[in-house]
């Protein structure tokens, strides 16, 4: 048996009545929380990187003398330095200070 307060409420619910627009308006929201345990955050770690200095001393470690700064882009600082006589370009990475690129020059 179907109680009467339920009936009235689905009769007022499915009666027609005509409404405008900007008569009717309507607001929703919805929210979940999965877990609800207490929330860390790690920070990334800071990104290495090399100075000039520390890149010189690159050079000279592969044999180089008399290096002089050329330029800097973002991932390579660039020199010119002599071994064996020789005129060279050598680009050392500024995230590892490794010695990247040889080349004439």
């Amino acid at each position: 048996m179907v109680r009467p307060g339920v009936l009235a409420a689905i009769f007022m619910g499915l009666s027609s009545a005509n409404a405008l627009a900007g008569q009717a308006s309507a607001t929703f929201q919805v929210g979940i929380t999965i877990g609800g345990g207490p929330r860390s955050v790690q920070a990334a770690a800071p990104v290495k990187t090399y100075t000039w200095g520390a890149a010189l001393i690159s050079v000279n470690r592969a044999g180089f003398g008399e290096p002089q700064r050329l330029e800097k882009s973002d991932t390579l600082y660039w020199f010119r330095a002599k071994r064996k006589g020789g005129t060279f370009r050598v680009a050392v990475s500024v995230a590892s200070g490794k010695v990247i690129k040889i080349l004439p020059g």
